[in-house]
């Protein structure tokens, strides 16, 4: 993460997710998932995001990526809740569009009322997919399937970001298609070759340090598995 209001000089480069980059994979990963519904649809259809804040760099990030970029798969959307998503997504969005983006933030940030947002999204009747924006968000999804039990390959499509024994257990059982995983051994190797480069007085720049989407049939791959934690 980036050190807020260091001085100048003192961070000399970065190695990080591009969490906007991130959010886009997600976005990709669950059209592919959603496309043939969208097609067949009569009516509307949703999209939900659950977001833990609208404040924190990582979570807006990974939320507008999310939502730029399913717009820019499905032509033309509605967009609906949060009023910050809502005004800096890089979406020209259309009130009479086929697909609706929905955002949701809680007033605070605790479980409860993140379960809340996550219950109004998956019981709407027009929903088909889900995205949660971190670990807390994702895990308010999976707690609120718990007692709706409509998430699934044949129910709403639902993803999440970062892992956590409560997301790996979902993307194993199903509930969820997939989730992102940030990439930490990478991001330990590029700051020790940032080390070293800057103390032999090399010039050193920000470096993305990239994300994977993982499913039930990858998540023990060996290029993914070291990136998991419970």
């Amino acid at each position: 993460s980036g050190v807020p209001g260091a001085p100048e000089g003192a961070i000399l480069a970065n190695a990080a997710t591009n969490n906007y980059n991130a959010g886009a994979v997600a976005a990709q990963e669950v059209y592919a998932l959603i496309a043939d519904k969208i097609a067949a649809a009569e009516g509307t259809v949703r999209i939900g995001v659950i977001a833990q804040d609208n404040v924190s760099e990582s979570v807006t990030l990974r939320g507008l990526g999310f939502i730029d970029k399913m717009a820019e798969l499905c032509g033309e959307v509605a967009l609906e809740g949060d009023t910050f998503y809502c005004d800096n997504a890089k979406v020209e969005a259309k009130a009479d569009a086929k697909v609706v983006i929905e955002t949701l933030v809680p007033a605070q940030v605790t479980a409860e009322l993140s379960l809340t947002d996550a219950n109004t999204i998956l019981s709407k009747d027009d929903t088909i997919a889900i995205y949660g924006s971190n670990q807390h968000s994702a895990e308010a999804i999976v707690s609120a399937n718990e007692n709706l039990q409509v998430c699934g390959p044949d129910g709403i499509i639902a993803a999440g970001f970062d892992s956590g024994a409560v997301i790996l257990g979902a993307v194993r059982e199903g509930i969820f298609a997939g989730a992102i995983t940030q990439a930490p051994l990478a991001m330990g190797e590029y700051v020790v070759e940032l080390c070293v480069a800057a103390v032999n007085g090399e010039e050193v720049a920000d470096v993305d340090t990239g994300c994977q989407w993982y499913t039930a049939e990858n998540m023990d791959d060996p290029e993914i598995a070291p990136n998991l934690y419970e």
